[in-house]
């Protein structure tokens, strides 16, 4: 099933009662579990690292890391959204469907497009439309500079 999910299934398989006749007939089961935490757990989504990469031979120049700086017990089903700037341009966006127990959520490497010399402003918003139950807004924005030589 993926994203952490097989685990759920078969520890719902492994504690359910069946009760089964002896008969070699055909039976469904409906097994009840939980697809990971929900809406409500709290996170706390971070942008980690954005850095500009200078070497010409490099296609992606940007580098965006996002971590998330709670203990979870397992993955919460929430998507939220990711945007990144430059000079006012979004050159970046990425819906993510979920926040696993990892700190690390994710690592985008992308292009900066026809970004000429000289410095360059940037912004990075993560989950701007406030879907997760994040407990601190303040590391979901960044915002700087950086300079290409």
């Amino acid at each position: 099933l993926g994203y952490g999910c097989d685990e759920i299934v078969s520890d719902a398989v492994k504690n359910e009662k069946f009760n089964l006749a002896e008969s070699n007939e055909k039976r469904a089961f409906i097994l009840p579990f939980d697809f990971g935490t929900r809406q409500g757990t709290e996170i706390d989504l971070a942008v980690k690292t954005f850095e500009y990469n200078q070497n010409p031979a490099v296609s992606n120049k940007l580098k965006l890391s996002i971590e998330n700086r709670t203990k979870l017990s397992g993955s919460v089903n929430i998507g939220y959204w990711t945007y990144v700037f430059v000079d006012g341009k979004m050159v970046f966006s990425d819906f993510s469907n979920s926040v696993t127990n990892k700190a690390l959520q994710a690592t985008f490497f992308f292009g900066s497009g026809s970004l000429s010399k000289g410095t360059h402003d940037y912004a990075v918003y993560i989950d701007p439309e406030e879907i997760t139950n994040d407990i601190n807004r303040n590391n979901n924005i960044l915002k700087g500079s950086f300079e290409i030589k």
